[in-house]
């Protein structure tokens, strides 16, 4: 299928993420999803797609080298599926390698759904991932951002004098 076909070609052009490949991936998805807030205390991140939120932690872990210890784990589940939070953390914990005793207390959103999805049991809320003390780090990747968004402004320029 053309998927599979584009993913072979992907592969070919991206080879293997070297750390430097994975620092810029980090702070782009952190530019998307995270906290960007200019009273934000610090670093928070948070997603329902499960790739994103593994690669956000092991980037946190692997490639900022934030302990384990310094993470604040949080769970927000629709309030339909209370009874299913011990099933939905051990789904998180299993994805991160991450005991589930050191998870935060349980969001609950009492939103009510307008209806029944099919997906009902693939359903694992979002997850927020916050460091402590962590103002250094929400500094860093907004200044990253800046350059991100100055070297786009370079490219811009580069292009059009080449037209």
């Amino acid at each position: 299928d053309s998927i599979e076909r584009e993913y072979i070609k992907a592969k070919e052009i991206i080879r293997v993420l070297d750390n430097r490949d994975l620092l810029i991936l980090g702070a782009g998805l952190y530019w998307a999803e995270g906290s960007k807030k200019e009273t934000g205390s610090g670093f928070s991140f948070i997603n329902s797609d499960p790739s994103m939120i593994k690669i956000v932690y092991k980037w946190l872990t692997e490639i900022i080298n934030i302990k384990k210890e310094q993470l604040i784990i949080h769970l927000a589940i629709n309030v339909i599926h209370k009874r299913r939070e011990g099933e939905i953390l051990k789904f998180w914990s299993n994805l991160l390698d991450f005991p589930i005793e050191d998870f935060g207390n349980t969001t609950f959103i009492k939103v009510p759904l307008r209806r029944q999805y099919s997906n009902h049991l693939n359903y694992f809320g979002m997850l927020r991932i916050k460091v402590r003390s962590s103002s250094w780090l929400r500094r860093r990747i907004l200044g990253m951002i800046k350059v991100f968004n100055e070297n786009a402004d370079v490219a811009q320029v580069a292009r059009a004098s080449h037209s």
